[in-house]
């Protein structure tokens, strides 16, 4: 099975809802993930040099003359809800701050891409959101049709084959192949492979004292970091074996009604 962190390899490929095959190419996940997604994609054409140079160029472009419409992108998208644009655009300059969607939507007009956004939904299937489709839905006189496709995948970090929105997400670069690709490992086979939940993981429990009992604080506070954190692994598998089997427990529902 793939490893979670197969993102960091150079052979993983991607295969999207149109069988385009594409190779990924991870980059660093320090806030700026999005930005550097867009950077290495070979149809990114920009003059900058750096993601805070990224940045800085956008928010530009989003205070400039299309600040109207650059504003009801982001009243639309809802990024940040909870903050008033021009706040969200102090932000946003800062190195680290996580952006996403109205970036790219402020990105696609600024610089005439579309850029799409692939993922795997929650059936494992590759889908992908475009640009370019809610600009021309939405803004159609900034909309061009000779715009060049850059392709980035979202993804949930150091997972490649989950997309979970409330959890912490990451972007990485798609390179388009001219070929299958048939020495990548594939993230679209990998997605398939069925996992063991971890509530019936009771066979890692090898190597543990599962009879520990909670400590008290005192004697928590002693503990050292590498201590606490066996005790708690030792804890969690403990419960785990005690606790009640969900079919008899589904049994014994069905019983009462």
């Amino acid at each position: 099975m793939m490893s979670s962190c197969a993102s960091s390899a150079s052979n993983v490929g991607f295969v999207d809802c149109d069988g385009s095959y594409y190779l990924v190419k991870d980059v660093p996940g320090n806030g700026d993930c999005a930005l550097l997604a867009l950077m290495n994609s070979p149809n990114f054409d920009a003059p900058i040099s750096s993601s805070t140079e990224l940045r800085r160029a956008i928010v530009s472009f989003a205070r400039a003359a299309h600040w109207k419409d650059c504003a009801a992108m982001f009243s639309m998208v809802g990024d940040h809800a909870h903050m008033h644009l021009e706040s969200y655009l102090h932000h946003a300059l800062q190195p680290g701050f996580w952006v996403g969607t109205v970036f790219f939507l402020w990105a696609s007009i600024a610089y005439g891409v579309d850029i799409r956004t692939h993922f795997f939904n929650e059936f494992r299937s590759p889908k992908f959101e475009s640009s370019a489709t809610f600009i021309k839905k939405y803004f159609v006189q900034h909309w061009k049709e000779d715009w060049l496709i850059v392709n980035v995948f979202f993804h949930q970090y150091r997972n490649m084959t989950r997309c979970k929105p409330s959890m912490y997400n990451h972007y990485a670069s798609l390179v388009p192949l001219s070929s299958s690709g048939d020495s990548l490992e594939l993230l679209n086979e990998a997605v398939n492979i069925p996992g063991t939940p971890w509530w019936k993981k009771t066979e890692e429990m090898k190597g543990y004292d599962c009879s520990q009992q909670p400590k008290s604080s005192a004697q928590k506070k002693n503990m050292n970091k590498d201590e606490r954190k066996k005790l708690n692994i030792a804890l969690t598998y403990h419960y785990i074996k005690v606790q009640s089997d969900g079919d008899d427990v589904a049994q014994e529902m069905e019983k009462k009604l």
